[in-house]
């Protein structure tokens, strides 16, 4: 005597076939399209937005030497050491901003360096406030200068 089973019905298994794939599908979808790109247009925001911070803090930097100094002489060591921590909160704002900045304009980049490494010899030698002050001032015009 033989013994029948009964067929499975195949409309099942193409049902549970489409469903793993559709999810399958769906999840390598979703993986891939969460890789988002940077909006281009909020990466300069945000560059901009960096440099005029670098900037500001450097007309903090110029206000603190200005009472730190007189002639090449240091008379209030607080004010002092507070231009010099101005001026590294300003080199390391600009730091983050830089390589972003260095794909559009290499050649800025490389003067704002420049404008740094000048700014930390005059203040360390202390040269006159005068001298500091034309520095910042040629320094804070390049860091607003991009991207305008």
């Amino acid at each position: 005597m033989a013994i029948y089973r009964p067929q499975r019905s195949r409309r099942r298994v193409a049902i549970l076939t489409a469903l793993v794939g559709l999810t399958v599908g769906l999840v390598a979808g979703l993986a891939i399209g969460s890789r988002n790109e940077p909006d281009p247009v909020e990466t300069m925001k945000e560059l901009r937005a960096s440099l005029t911070q670098a900037a500001t803090v450097l007309e903090i930097a110029e206000v603190e030497y200005g009472e730190a100094v007189s002639g090449t002489d240091v008379t209030n060591d607080s004010e002092y050491q507070g231009a010099r921590d101005a001026l590294r909160r300003s080199r390391s704002l600009f730091g983050s901003a830089a390589p972003a900045l260095e794909i559009v304009d290499e050649r800025g980049v490389a003067e704002m360096e420049n404008g740094y490494e000048r700014l930390q010899t005059l203040m360390s030698a202390p040269a006159e406030s005068q001298e500091v002050s034309r520095a910042i001032g040629e320094l804070s015009a390049l860091l607003r200068e991009p991207l305008d």
